[in-house]
């Protein structure tokens, strides 16, 4: 069994930051201005999405969505004690809205993923058709090395969104990591066009690199990282995934 720590943990927590969907967070604000920066932060650009979301909370101080959209954008650059803050005010504006309790899951997942598994469930509870949190869920069940779990809730989450890419991607890594890298690259060149393309040629090196070939994932990550970067990137994850 591979131990899921070093480069595929980090690979799933990084990712977290940037792929958050809240179809109810626009609801509590200027829609269009909270749409821009989750478009912002979905391309990778979260000091932009930060600015947006920061300029629609300077109008309306409580309000919950653009809290939310403001502590995604600081878990994104790294900011977790802040974002940690706005999620909870966010809660206190409204409390139970699923997607400050889902940012602070996601915040949970680096530390201790049984915690995000069991703050998931229950958030779960209340909203059962939620596909990032069944998606969060996968990835919650995929650290600790419950990989049949885990595709079980991405499939629940694409029966819910087909085309949700994030939980697609994270499809493909959990089945690359259970020992089925070819079907874990097919269905991430399958993927090609429908989601940012640093983040589709990281996780499809990773599933090369489960699949023995170093040379593929070397190439793949010479997209968008010199070549020395790209073979050490490649040796450290062959190495941490022993």
């Amino acid at each position: 069994m591979i131990r899921l720590r070093g480069a595929a943990g980090i690979l799933w927590i990084a990712a977290l930051g940037g792929c958050a969907s809240h179809p109810d967070a626009a609801s509590f604000s200027d829609q269009a201005s909270l749409r821009a920066a989750h478009e912002a932060l979905s391309q990778g650009a979260a000091a932009t999405s930060l600015a947006i979301a920061r300029g629609v909370l300077s109008l309306k101080p409580a309000d919950p969505g653009a809290l939310v959209s403001v502590a995604d954008a600081e878990a994104a650059l790294g900011d977790r004690a802040a974002a940690r803050q706005d999620y909870a005010r966010a809660l206190a504006a409204a409390p139970g809205f699923g997607a400050a309790r889902l940012g602070l899951a996601r915040l949970a997942m680096a530390d201790n993923p049984a915690t995000a598994e069991a703050d998931l469930r229950t958030l779960l509870r209340d909203e059962p058709r939620n596909a990032a949190a069944l998606t969060d869920l996968g990835v919650a069940l995929d650290l600790q090395d419950r990989h049949a779990a885990a595709q079980a809730s991405y499939d629940r989450a694409l029966a819910l969104d087909p085309n949700l890419a994030s939980a697609r991607l994270d499809l493909a890594v959990s089945l690359a990591l259970g020992g089925e890298a070819a079907r874990a690259e097919t269905l991430l060149r399958d993927a090609e066009g429908s989601v940012p393309e640093p983040r589709l040629r990281a996780d499809l090196a990773l599933a090369e690199t489960l699949a023995g070939d170093a040379n593929g994932a070397e190439r793949t990550l010479a997209y968008d990282l010199p070549e020395r970067e790209a073979q050490s990137s490649v040796a450290a994850m062959a190495a941490l995934l022993r």
